[in-house]
């Protein structure tokens, strides 16, 4: 016989939980025919795990291809940080005594660092290391525009006295990182304040 005995169909009827449907009908391979279409309906196809999986990579794509970004974007914030940091510094040495002749940082009394502010077009350039700490040997200008190894951060000093203010110069600190690249190729900070001096005569 190909089904269950008309008594067996009774008692799985019976047995059978609310709202389970059986057939009287015989089912093939001694199953009620009721039961494989329920499974069918309660399985997933194929074609819907591939679109799933489909839609997961799609998503995982996007997701992966935003941390290169977010990787930049927070060395850049810590370059910016860093930079501001010794601006800071720089300029509030700058700011230690009143005359026109200053050196740009404590303790590193040379000529190389020394900023005139009562004239325009002098420049000085610094380097300092990834922590902020400033070298003692000076920049020159060529290295300051071609790179300079054993510094991350190179410093441009100028001073401009065309503010229409005597014994009032505009000073500017340019900051540039890495320092090994070429100036074209650094991400650069601009920081400008005024700075009141004492005429020499």
């Amino acid at each position: 016989m190909n089904g269950f005995p008309d008594r067996t169909l009774q008692v799985l009827a019976d047995r059978a939980p609310l709202g389970l449907y059986v057939p009287p009908s015989s089912a093939s391979h001694g199953l009620p025919s009721g039961l494989p279409g329920m499974l069918r309906a309660s399985a997933f196809a194929l074609v819907e795990v591939v679109v799933a999986l489909g839609v997961i990579a799609f998503a995982l794509v996007g997701i992966i291809g935003l941390f290169p970004l977010a990787i930049r974007t927070n060395l850049e914030c810590q370059r910016e940080t860093r930079a501001t940091q010794i601006a800071q510094m720089v300029l509030a040495d700058l700011r230690v005594n009143s005359s026109s002749h200053r050196f740009c940082l404590a303790g590193l009394a040379q000529p190389a660092a020394r900023l005139d502010l009562d004239a325009d077009g002098g420049a000085v350039f610094l380097a300092f290391s990834e922590q902020g700490k400033a070298r003692t040997n000076a920049v020159t200008a060529d290295d300051f525009a071609a790179g300079c190894d054993g510094a991350a951060y190179l410093v441009g000093l100028r001073a401009e006295t065309n503010t229409g203010v005597a014994g009032l110069s505009l000073v500017e600190a340019t900051i540039e990182t890495p320092a090994a690249a070429r100036s074209e190729n650094r991400s650069k900070f601009r920081f400008v304040t005024l700075m009141s001096y004492q005429e020499e005569f």
